[in-house]
């Protein structure tokens, strides 16, 4: 019959017209992988973005022949000895994490686990071009250019949009564009992949007309 899963031992009895012998074998079976678990100390972002350090914890076991070996990798080539329970911390960078458990009967068990991390702000500048007058006017159309920039490593922009008016509308930035006569409420929104952001207000008075002035005598001249 089939022997089970672990360490025992079995005997044996041979008859023949000779007489009867027997004897016992010990044995060891282990056919099944050991138990590899790996769990994120918190879950990405809908795009599959973390904006904070992560831990991988890991744990590994072996009922049966005992777990021989717990490593790791970030390339699937290279691997370092660990212990069970594992914690590894990883900081900003994209990386797939490799964790492979191996009993002391060899078999193998392998689990990965992808991490993209971007914990740096993406940043914004803004340059407004027109003539000023006094007080804080423009006596001109203005023209507003804004530029972005996401520090390594990037994970790209999700968001780029600014309001005239204090954040009731949004529209997406694209090119620069001009404001005309009034007073803005400008603001601009910044959201990088790892839902980084960064925030931008600016008042903006623009008056292009000048006053208007009239003037009368009290009395007409003669001829």
């Amino acid at each position: 019959e089939p022997l089970q899963e672990g360490i025992g031992t079995a005997n044996y009895q041979a008859t023949s017209i000779n007489g009867t012998d027997s004897g016992s074998t010990d044995w060891k079976l282990d056919t099944l992988s050991p138990t590899l678990s790996g769990n994120l100390s918190t879950s990405p972002n809908a795009l599959n973005w973390f904006n904070t350090d992560v831990t991988l914890n890991a744990t590994a076991s072996d009922a049966t022949s005992g777990l021989a070996t717990l490593q790791s990798s970030l390339d699937n080539a290279n691997w370092t000895d660990r212990t069970s329970p594992l914690a590894l911390i990883f900081t900003d960078g994209t990386y797939t994490a490799y964790l492979r458990a191996t009993d002391n009967a060899g078999n193998v068990e392998n689990i990965n686990q992808s991490i993209q991390i971007d914990t740096q702000n993406p940043q914004l500048t803004d340059t407004f071009t027109g003539t000023s007058g006094s007080n804080n006017w423009y006596i001109s159309d203005v023209q507003v250019e804004i530029s972005q920039t996401d520090p390594a490593p990037s994970s790209g922009i999700q968001y780029f949009a600014y309001s005239p008016d204090g954040g009731t509308t949004w529209i997406n930035y694209t090119a620069l564009f001009t404001l005309s006569e009034g007073v803005y409420d400008l603001r601009i929104h910044l959201v990088d992949n790892a839902d980084n952001q960064d925030m931008k207000s600016q008042e903006i008075k623009v008056d292009t007309t000048a006053p208007g002035i009239s003037g009368s005598l009290d009395q007409s001249p003669n001829a």
